[in-house]
């Protein structure tokens, strides 16, 4: 009774039209997270570009064995195969044993690969990582023998006096580093005291009591910290770059 066909809708505006799914078999058809649904035959795929929109892109991905696949992040999955980041095919070295380390990280075995970027050529440092030898600190932050990483982009750090204060404040023997989600890395260019402390979301304190405040505005990519040593006195002496 009633339509068996599979449509995507918009929730949030039921005036959009709804978009057929000819492929889908509505009896098996299931949601897996926000991007994936799949059937007893294939794996669909849709990206939505903002949080409240339904249209984006939309793909079928045919060459999966269904019934094998594991989604091992919301937007990486394999079939022990084949491993596909959203709907592009990717390459590792042993698919059947690719496994996920935290939300940040991969392993197959061989080496080691972040979920942000596992499609991305210049992530050659993390390339030669031993899986066994790949430690995590703190959510994107991890070490490996050639250092410090976060997000699977290697950093200017120490790593032999490295800490990870969270996951997008650390600091080493010279210097605080912050770093956006969106790729921006900034350091602080003059010597601070000690270990550093969160103390509030945004704020930061050294061992001599001097505040950091980190503040990200939305939908840039920049970063505005500022270090206040005394209530007269704020320094803006960091410098900030795409990683």
């Amino acid at each position: 009774m009633g339509d068996k066909n599979v449509y995507y809708f918009d929730s949030y505006d039921d005036s959009k039209p709804k978009i057929l799914l000819p492929e889908a078999d509505a009896k098996s058809f299931e949601l897996i997270n926000y991007i994936y649904a799949k059937d007893i035959n294939n794996i669909y795929y849709r990206f939505i570009y903002c949080s409240r929109c339904l249209y984006g892109e939309h793909k079928i991905i045919k060459d999966l064995n269904v019934q094998n696949v594991r989604f091992l992040t919301d937007s990486i999955l394999t079939d022990g195969n084949l491993v596909y980041f959203g709907a592009t095919q990717v390459k590792v070295d042993n698919p059947k044993d690719l496994r996920k380390i935290n939300d940040y990280y991969l392993e197959d075995g061989v080496r080691v690969y972040s979920t942000y970027n596992i499609d991305n050529e210049y992530e050659k440092e993390l390339g030669n990582e031993d899986p066994k030898d790949f430690n995590i600190l703190y959510d994107g932050f991890a070490e490996g023998k050639a250092g410090i990483y976060h997000n699977g982009i290697l950093l200017d750090v120490s790593p032999k006096t490295f800490k990870a204060v969270d996951g997008f404040v650390g600091y080493d023997n010279e210097k605080i580093i912050f770093i956006e989600e969106g790729g921006i890395n900034c350091q602080a260019t003059r010597p601070f005291n000690g270990v550093v402390e969160k103390i509030s979301d945004y704020y930061y304190k050294d061992a001599s009591g001097q505040i950091y405040e980190y503040s990200v505005r939305a939908n840039e990519l920049n970063s505005t910290i500022k270090k206040y040593e005394n209530v007269d006195k704020v320094h803006d002496d960091f410098n900030c770059f795409t990683l």
